[in-house]
């Protein structure tokens, strides 16, 4: 499940941030409307996430391998 989360975090917020960086260079709007910022906000907000759930991941599996 951690698996599949960070993928989807990792697609989703990447093509968010980019979407959002584009489009602030081109001053145009995004997502429903909305400023550029808030893309590259959410992007870099999902990426961060993704960084915690892989964090996660390897304490999880360290733990494991001491055991």
């Amino acid at each position: 499940m951690f698996v599949i989360s960070a993928v989807a975090l990792a697609t989703s917020g990447g093509w968010i941030l980019v979407n959002g960086i584009i489009n602030f260079v081109g001053e145009r709007t995004i997502l429903w409307g909305l400023s550029p910022l808030v893309g590259i906000i959410a992007g870099s907000l999902l990426i961060a996430l993704w960084i915690a759930i892989l964090v996660v991941i390897g304490l999880r599996r360290a733990r494991q391998n001491r055991n």
